[in-house]
């Protein structure tokens, strides 16, 4: 059990990315996050897909 996880751990780990952002914007994202609940990575990551996906044309194909 012990080997699969570690196999699965590293494949997703090797999905992930980083994304740096200064302390300050850091400090404001937590104390939202925290005073609604949620977490902080699922958070941004609703937010880029909610606002940066491609738009579609009007057969509904991405554009992209």
């Amino acid at each position: 059990m012990g080997a699969l996880f570690s196999a699965f751990f590293l494949l997703m780990a090797k999905e992930i990315k980083n994304l740096k952002i200064s302390l300050q914007t850091h400090n404001i994202l937590k104390t939202y996050c925290d005073r609604k609940g949620i977490v902080m990575y699922k958070f941004l990551e609703n937010l880029i897909r909610e606002n940066c996906k491609g738009e579609t044309d009007i057969y509904g194909e991405s554009n992209e």
